[in-house]
This record gives structure tokens, C-alpha cells and sequence, in this order.
């Protein structure tokens, strides 16, 4: 609905910039739905990935910092950098 009113309004501005602005879009797209696959799951099945993480984080394994990498890399990173 924006990009429609940006097309309407800046014809020109949009003809220009139309392959960034649908990427920019579309990344943002994705990687808030990402977020929200991640909160949903996390709510559904919140004990299990807690203890998983907890039992990374005890037995110093990979699955806690890869968690926290991707989920900060994903749900942060690239909508700022979008």
C-alpha cells in the first residue's frame, strides 16, 4: 500500500529506486516474519528450548551462542541494516 502511494506520488523517485525499495521491502518482510516463527515456536515449546539452552550453556556447547547469534543477526541486525 505505501509503495503504491509512493509510485503515485514520485513516479520518477520510484522508476529510479523501484529494485531497492522492493528488496528493502522484502527483507524486512522476512526477517520479521523470522521473528515472529521464533516467538511462536518459543511459546509453544518455551520449556524445551529453555532447557536446551541451559544445558548448553552448562556443558559449554554451540547450541546457546548460535542461538543468540542468529536470533540477534536475523531479528536485529538486518531490519536496521535494511
Amino acid at each position: 500500500m505505501l509503495i503504491s502511494r509512493l509510485k503515485a506520488g514520485y513516479g520518477k523517485f520510484y522508476n529510479k529506486m523501484k529494485k531497492p525499495i522492493w528488496f528493502a521491502t522484502i527483507l524486512l518482510s522476512v526477517t520479521l516474519l523470522i521473528r515472529a516463527c521464533l516467538d511462536i515456536v518459543r511459546y509453544i515449546d518455551q520449556s524445551g528450548l529453555d532447557n536446551a539452552i541451559d544445558e548448553s550453556i552448562e556443558n559449554n556447547t554451540v547450541l546457546a551462542p548460535l542461538y543468540d547469534s542468529a536470533f540477534f543477526l536475523f531479528s536485529d541486525l538486518i531490519p536496521i541494516m535494511a
